[in-house]
């Protein structure tokens, strides 16, 4: 899992577009390893910010529509920015998960900095191609350009998000923080479990 370089709405190549406010576009994209299913949801900043709430919500939904009768580990990588993947909130998320689905375990993998790259930087390369000439008018036309991406072996399944989909995850407490106790940082986590 991960997001995309958050890029700007409208996109032309009018300069006249160049001064106009902008609103913000947000992708997050996953990878499953298991089945290859490539997806992307897309909102833009008026609909769900960059807080942690928000990242939380989209891993969350993600990982409950992948349940299956086969009760096996998840495992979810991600890169370790403390922003999005590395913070309380979306730990709180995880093991609130991991207990409303009952006998699953999710593993939660931290990435080296610098020399690793996922699945989903692939379907970002090949969604910023897309984009580079492409005209964006509204969010909404991300969908049909993200879809357009690739079209072998099949087209990206994206979904646009409203504000609606988003919940306040910042409420739940099971842990005040993910920090342990002793004189180790956050950022020295390199998995965490949650069952």
């Amino acid at each position: 899992m991960d997001m995309q370089a958050v890029f700007l709405e409208p996109k032309s190549n009018v300069s006249a577009l160049y001064y106009k406010i902008k609103l913000a576009v947000i992708d997050f994209t996953f990878y499953d390893l298991k089945t290859e299913d490539e997806s992307c949801f897309v909102c833009n900043e008026s609909e769900g910010g960059l807080t942690a709430s928000v990242y939380a919500s989209n891993i969350m939904n993600f990982l409950a529509r992948g349940t299956d009768k086969h009760q096996v580990p998840y495992i979810i990588y991600s890169y370790g920015c403390t922003s999005r993947n590395r913070n309380v909130t979306l730990s709180n998320a995880l093991l609130n998960l991991a207990l409303f689905l009952k006998n699953i375990t999710i593993f939660q993998k931290y990435l080296e900095r610098g020399h690793i790259q996922m699945k989903c930087d692939s379907m970002h390369s090949t969604i910023e191609r897309q984009i580079k000439n492409a005209i964006i008018n509204v969010s909404a036309d991300c969908i049909t350009i993200f879809r357009a991406a690739r079209k072998n072996p099949s087209p990206y399944k994206v979904e646009y998000l409203n504000h609606q989909f988003f919940k306040d995850i910042s409420s739940l407490q099971y842990y005040p923080s993910i920090r342990p106790r002793t004189s180790v940082t956050v950022n020295c986590i390199r998995q965490l479990r949650y069952d």
